[in-house]
Parts: structure tokens; sequence; C-alpha cells
């Protein structure tokens, strides 16, 4: 064994010599660690490819399919496991070399694959995408130092950038083949490449000589880059072994801590999170893991592979240019102009998702018409901005906040009665007209009763919107992605708020509003075009063959068998249902409990206080006397709306309505408290300056906490509950009472915090939010995964 041993090292230190002797030996030495750069990138886009047969009856290892949370879990197994790894690798890097923990790192890349090929439960996928996932991390770690200890000053931007080559020729190779092949003999495929790596790279490698000077084997260091730099001219290389001698000297061995004591490791802890961070939020982990499902979802005309090939062949394709320009116009303007380009590309890509999901471009209106308020109020107070001869006065302030909720209170039967006679898009095309002229009534108002009646027309096109889309939602959505879909409509309603804090802040109402008044034009146009009918609207008026080419057309995709299912479902569920009314909703048990749940919940969401933040945001920054000016704090909140009302769709159908419900109140009690607690203090008299930070937090916290449940779940949940006999006319009574709460608060909460300050209101709030914990668990039923009609036999037990 040692013989062995000794015999392999000697074949590597020849096989070194020689490429040194023509020059090429650290070029070499790098293109064969790129190798594992390049496996690494199979194992990030290997479940773009591999995730479609798991889920397919007919290619799956396992007895049978992945669920939804399984499969989400392979996918996170990796960057779960890329967490621990650099720390790891990183250790090993420092003591035993960067060379050995290289090649140590092709050894859990060969078990992995060999597992991916061979294993019969999901567990060992887990295990092994989790073992991947750490080295992964590792190799992003140690391949970087690597590089910049063997390159030169004038390469290493280059050199370093080769890397993403290698990675990028990984993604292509797996999207390539992957797509093609079945489980087994993929990864088996995959695994001759460490074995290739494991063979080569001790080899025709080098150790660094940074790494022999931290060790203080000074002899072997300088050895070690007189090797790699022969060719070069003698005074450089020893004017290169100078600097490494003189960066020796100031080193000492550091620990984690060190990063935070010094200023240097501080901003290059910054920069480095930072960068790495924007680079996450940028969403190439997303494309990368899920390229051949978001494809299926897209549903381009070309098949998923195809596409998925094509864009892996072009990653790969314009990988290679940024090593020739990056030594040439710098890090920074390459990284404007890579951030431009990919803002490009994701805006229209959104707007064609978008257009997929148009229905919920209206919820976008709403969002922008209840936040309206907290930034014009201030320009209609501004003697310098207002658009009427005087500034408003504190009552008449209140009343154009107030009238959008009092407007809210019967739009939900005008509207509902609509939904039931023509049809749901129908009425929701119908809804876009209200606030296109009332967009541009208040951006074109002499007088304040003008904004008044504009404001009360917004507000029935809010409460008829809040009736109808949690239906057609409903009605259009499958059992197992209901909850997603309907939790889906608080992230456009959330992206409504922050467009109108982020542009309302700092228009003028004229410009303001005419921009608002463009996305109904736009609705119209994309939902007239593209949007469907729901097929249950389309039973119950008796159009049947209507309604089965419908229910064909939005399941396109599934099994026949399913949608046949579905349809058959549809059918009986049509023969039960008779012509309701309004009393229909209290002379049956189950409608009785699902006006009672609805009802409730609501009332919770709306006594937590949301209206209130909504409509009067930057007058509350304003009176807890924040250092940051209202308009940033507001925009702030805004966009920690946004961003959190994404993870509601992603967990709904994991975790269930009721325990995000509790969570969520939870959350907003911790919130309100404190908050509370602070105005109290600060109209007081108490110096609070040190704690001027404290409302910001507190109301971040509390819309981290109200969109993770509170936001959204009592709509999604309403649109579950009723009979279809009686469906429009319950959303429409639980609706309006929801809206005439929120008339009461957004009328109310303004003068009452100038008269007795805030501190009261919120711990009001806070109080009522507890109530909610209670209620949630002795009268909400859990519908998660529930059919319609399971859903109706739950309420009538």
């Amino acid at each position: 064994m040692c013989r062995s041993k000794r015999v392999y090292s000697e074949v590597a230190a020849r096989s070194f010599t020689m490429l040194s002797k023509i020059g090429a030996s650290y070029y070499i030495a790098l293109a064969v660690a790129n190798i594992i750069s390049f496996i690494a990138g199979t194992s990030l886009t290997w479940t773009s490819p591999m995730m479609l047969d798991l889920e397919h009856p007919d290619k799956t290892p396992f007895d049978t399919v992945l669920n939804p949370e399984q499969s989400s879990w392979i996918s996170a197994m990796l960057p779960l496991g890329a967490i621990i790894g650099p720390h790891i690798f990183g250790y090993l890097a420092q003591k035993i070399g960067r060379k050995p923990t290289l090649f140590i790192a092709g050894v859990p890349f060969l078990v992995a694959y060999i597992v991916f090929a061979f294993a019969v439960y999901p567990w060992m996928y887990f295990v092994a995408r989790f073992a991947v996932g750490m080295t992964v991390g590792g190799m992003f770690t140690v391949m970087p130092m690597y590089i910049a200890e063997l390159a030169e000053d004038h390469n290493r931007g280059a050199l370093s950038t080769a890397m993403n080559c290698f990675i990028c020729f990984g993604f292509f190779f797996s999207h390539a083949v992957g797509s093609y092949m079945e489980i087994m003999r993929f990864n088996i495929i995959l695994s001759v490449f460490p074995v290739i790596f494991l063979v080569l790279f001790p080899l025709l490698s080098s150790e660094t000589p940074s790494y022999y000077l931290m060790k203080g084997k000074v002899d072997k260091a300088k050895a070690r880059l007189v090797h790699i730099r022969k060719g070069k001219n003698e005074d450089d290389i020893e004017e290169e072994w100078n600097k490494l001698q003189e960066k020796a000297k100031t080193e000492v061995h550091g620990n984690l801590w060190d990063i935070f004591r010094h200023k240097g490791n501080r901003k290059a802890f910054i920069t480095a999170m930072s960068l790495l961070g924007f680079q996450q939020f940028s969403g190439i982990n997303a494309i990368l893991f899920y390229a051949e499902d978001i494809f299926g979802e897209a549903q381009p005309s070309l098949e998923p592979q195809i596409c998925s090939i094509i864009v892996g062949f072009t990653q790969f394709a314009t990988s290679f240019w940024t090593p020739y320009i990056v030594d040439k116009l710098g890090r920074r303007i390459l990284l404007v102009v890579s951030a431009i380009g990919i803002i490009i590309a994701e805006v229209p890509l959104g707007i064609y998702c978008l257009m997929k999901e148009r229905g919920n471009i209206i919820t976008f209106i709403g969002g922008t018409a209840i936040t309206w308020s907290s930034p014009m109020l201030l320009d209609l107070e501004h003697p310098d901005q207002t658009p009427f001869d005087r500034v408003l006065e504190p009552e008449e302030t209140s009343w154009i906040s107030s009238v959008l909720p009092l407007g809210a209170v019967f739009g939900p039967y005008v509207f509902g009665f609509m939904a039931k006679t023509i049809g749901r898009k129908t009425t929701l095309m119908i809804a876009a007209v209200p606030f296109f002229l009332s967009f541009i009534t208040l951006a074109i108002a002499l007088y304040p009763w003008t904004y008044y009646v504009a404001r009360f027309v917004k507000g029935m096109t809010i409460g008829g919107m809040f009736t109808v889309m949690p239906m057609y939602i409903a009605e259009l959505a499958e059992d197992h992605n209901r909850g997603a879909l309907g939790s889906s409509m608080n992230c456009f309603i959330c992206l409504g708020f922050l467009f109108s804090h982020a542009v309302g802040s700092y228009l003028r109402p004229f410009p303001f509003n005419l921009i608002l008044a463009v996305f109904p034009v736009i609705f119209i146009i994309l939902f007239g075009l593209l949007s469907s009918e729901s097929p249950v609207y389309y039973i119950l008026k008796g159009h049947e063959e209507k309604a089965k080419k419908t229910l064909y057309e939005i399941r396109r995709g599934n099994e026949e068998g399913d949608i046949e299912k579905e349809w058959q479902h549809m059918q009986e569920m049509a023969k039960d249902i008779t012509r309701g009314r309004m009393w229909n909703i209290f002379k049956e048990k189950s409608n009785r409990r699902a006006f009672v749940i609805s009802m409730g919940l609501l009332a919770f969401q709306q006594v937590s206080g949301i209206n209130a933040i909504l409509f009067f945001a930057e007058d509350i920054f304003k009176h807890t006397g924040t250092t940051l000016s209202a308009e940033i704090c507001s925009i702030i909140v805004g966009f920690t709306q946004f961003l959190s009302s994404f993870w509601t769709p992603f967990i709904v159908d994991k975790f269930g309505r009721r325990i995000l419900l509790i969570i969520s109140a939870i959350g907003i009690i911790i919130a309100e408290v404190p908050l509370g607690f602070y105005c109290h203090l600060d109209r007081g008299g108490t110096d609070v300056s040190k704690a001027n930070m404290v409302p910001v937090v507190c109301l971040i916290w509390y819309i981290l906490s109200f969109n993770t449940g509170v936001a959204i779940l009592p709509w999604t949940i309403m649109g579950e509950l009723f009979s279809p006999d009686v469906k429009t006319e319950g959303n429409s009574l639980v609706t309006s009472l929801t809206w005439l709460i929120g008339f009461v608060i957004a009328k109310y909460f303004q003068p009452l915090g100038d008269e007795i300050g805030l501190a009261i209101p919120f711990w009001f709030f806070s109080g009522c939010t507890a109530l909610l914990i209670p209620f949630t668990l002795f009268f909400v039923i859990e519908t998660k995964g529930k059919s319609l009609d399971e859903i109706q036999n739950m309420l009538k037990s």
C-alpha cells in the first residue's frame, strides 16, 4: 500500500514537472481543478430534468410518485447542505491544504451519484442531496481561493471567471443529457466525472505557494512558485516571491470573530455578502432547480426539455466572454451591466406570467387604491402641493380615507349579483371601469367632494373585487393548489401597496393618478383576451358543453382521466344546487358555520389594525418621530409587505390554514404591544430618541406576521366554505360587513390618535388579535387539500 502511494506521488510530481517545463503548469492545474466546478454545475441543475421523472408514475424508482413536499425537500437539501459545507471545507483548506481538500471533495460527489442511481427510498435522495450540497458549498469556498493563489495579477479575474464556464457547461450537460435519460443511467454517467477528477487532479495539479508559506515551509513555497511561473522573467518571479513573503509576515492566524473586529474585514464581509445575496435574489437557483417546471407552467410552444437545453446552451456559450473582458473593463461596470440585463429579462417575464395570472392584475390595482391615501393625504394637507384652493381639514382627510371602506360595504352586493347573473369574468372586466374613472377623477379634481365620490366608487369596486376574485380563483383552482393560488392574490395586492408607497410618495396627485389609470386599461385588454370563464358558472347556467370545453382548456397538461373525474364531480355538484337567497345562509347548518368562520376571521383581520396602517402609514411614522423620513419608512414597510407576501402561497398547502393563522396572530401581538409602549412613552414626554427605530422594526414585524396568515387566508377560506347555491350571497354579506368594520376603523383612527395618542389603539388591536387564537382553535376547520365537496361535509358534521 505504502509503495503504491509512493509510486503514485512520484508520477504526480514528474507529471507536474513536465508541465512546468513547457510553461503550462498552473493553467493545466486550474483546468483540471475546474472539473469539480463542472461536476458542481451538473448537481445544481440535476433537479430540473430529474424531478419530472421522480414525479412520473412510470419513471420514478420509488413505489409511489413523490408528493410536492418531498420534491421541494429534494431541491432544498442541496442549498441547506451548502450552508454547512464552507465551514468544513474551509477548515480543511487551512489545515491540510487547498489541493488535498479539493481532492477530498470529489469523493462525496461520486458517492452521491451512485446513491441517486440505485436509491429506492426518498430519504436516500435527501441524504445524498445534502452531501452534494455540503460539497458544492465547500467547492465555492476553496476553488476561488485556489485560483486566486495560483493566478497572476494580470489574469486573476479571467481565471476566476473561467470557473463559471465549467459550471455552466455542467448546467448544459444536465439539461441536454438528463432530459432524455432514465434516472439510473444518467446518474451512472455523472459518477464517471468524479472518478476522472480523482485520477487527474493529483497528477496534474499543484498546492499553492501561499499555503506552504502559511505553514512555514518557505523552501517548498519558493520551489513551487518557480515551478508554476516557469518561463516568466526571473526578476518578476523574485518580485512576486518577495510580495508573498511580506504578506505572510503580516498575516496571523485568525478566527471567525476577526471578520467583525477590523474595519477592512467588515467592509469585505458586507461587500461579499451583499453581492452574493443579490446574486441569490436575482432568482438564479429558482431557474436552475426548476427550469423545466417553469417552462411546463409557462406552456411555450416548444417542449420544456428543449427550452431548458436552449437556456443551458446559452448559459454555457455566454460564460466565455467574461474571462476575456473582466480584466479589461473591471468588476464594477460588468456587475452594473449584468444587473440591468437581468432586470430587462425578468420584468417582461414577470409580465408574461402576470398575463397568465391576468385576473390578479385587478388585485394589484385594488392594492394601489387601498394605500393611495397614505402618500396622497400628506400632499392634500400641504399648502404648496394640494390641488385645491386650500389645505384640507382633518375631518375632510378622514372622510377621504374612510369613504373607500364605506363604498366597499355596498360593492359586494352589486358585484356579487353581477357575478351570478353575467359571469365571473365579465364582472371582473366591468370592475376595471370604475377604477379607471376614479383615478382620472382624482387626477383632475378641483373640489374635495369629487374626491369623496371617486373614493366611494373605488371602494365599491374593491368590495366587489374581494367578493368575486376568491370565488373565481376557488372555482378555477385544483384541490391541491387552491390555497396557494388563493394566497397568491395577496402578492399582487402587496405589489400594489408597494407601488403606491414607492411612486406616490414622490409624485404630485395629478401625475400619480394618471399613471394608476393606465393599469385598468391593461387589465381590460389582457383579461378580456386571455382569461377563461369559470366552468362552474357555465354549469349553473346550463351551458354544459361550454363548461366541459373550458375545463379541458384550463386543465391542459393534466391526465385526461383526472379531468374527466373532475368534470363528473362538477356535474354531480350542479344537480344539488338550487337558486339561493340571502336568508338561505342561515337556514342550513353548514352555511351558518361557514358564515361564522368567515365573518369571524375577517373581523379579526380588520381589528388587527391593518387598514389603519395601510391608510395612515406615513402619518403614523410622522407621529412616532422616527429619524427616517415618513416616506422612506413607508417604502420599507411596503417592500417588506411585498416580499413577505410570497411565502404564504408556498407553505399554505403544506402546513395548513389553522397553524398559519395562529402563528400570524402571535406575531402581530409581538409587534403591536411594544409599538404601543413606544407611542405611550413618546406622548408622555419620555426621551425615546435612542429607540427611534422601534416603530419601523415593529411595523416591519407586523407586516411579516400579518402576511403569514391573517392577510389572505380569511379570504381564501371564505372562498372555500359556502355551498355553491349561496356562495355569491355568502361572500357578498361577509365582505360587506368586513368593510363596514374597516370603515369604522379608518374613520376614527386618525381623530382618535390625535386625541388620545396611538398607544391605546395599538393595544386594542393587539388585544383583539389575541382572541383570534382561541377562535381559530375552536371554530375554524382545516381545509388544506380538501375538495369543495369534502369541505361541505365537514361543515355539516
